[in-house]
């Protein structure tokens, strides 16, 4: 049988498609590693208004709790991480004489910020549902308010002053 050397053709686009295909995967997760990576900057930016309202003052949205001191933890961690990355490649920079692009470090200082707040939080989650989070109950090392005392109400005198009717006389009989 004579394919006219049709089979090295034949390996040469299936191996040109197989390239294609693995370029084309990767491009893909580029893209989905960048969307995963902007929507854990906006959990991580969105978390921080919310543990900001919670930095003085516990509070609760219907199940959820969300304590002082872990949201405190939250941000803190977060402006550490967003120091840490920067230094970080100041020092990889200035030892390693890798070539750092200064004018990204705002985007560097989000990226730590993230990595810190979220991606430790994340990390944290493994052993409860949502980190600095409380669900039905606040924790036991929280100080709750005292609760409002209940309005006692006096009962009603014994006797009731009687008032005068037209109907005095049936009651005397």
């Amino acid at each position: 049988m004579n394919n006219n050397g049709n089979e090295f053709a034949a390996a040469l686009l299936m191996l040109v498609a197989g390239a294609f295909a693995v370029y084309i995967a990767l491009i893909v997760a580029i893209y989905l590693l960048f969307f995963l990576a902007i929507f854990a900057a906006f959990v991580a930016f969105a978390w921080t208004f919310v543990c900001l309202i919670a930095w003085f003052f516990p509070f609760r949205l219907g199940p959820i709790y969300l304590d002082s001191e872990s949201a405190r933890a939250f941000i803190l961690r977060g402006i550490y991480g967003a120091i840490i990355l920067p230094g970080f490649l100041l020092f990889a920079d200035a030892v390693l004489d890798v070539k750092i692009h200064w004018q990204y470090l705002h985007l560097y200082m989000v990226l730590g910020y993230t990595l810190l707040s979220v991606g430790l939080g994340y990390l944290f989650a493994g052993r409860v549902n949502i980190p600095h989070v409380y669900y039905d109950a606040p924790p036991q090392h929280y100080r709750s308010l005292p609760a409002q005392p209940k309005q006692e109400y006096l009962p009603p005198p014994p006797n009731k002053p009687r008032y005068a009717s037209w109907d005095d006389e049936e009651e005397f009989r």
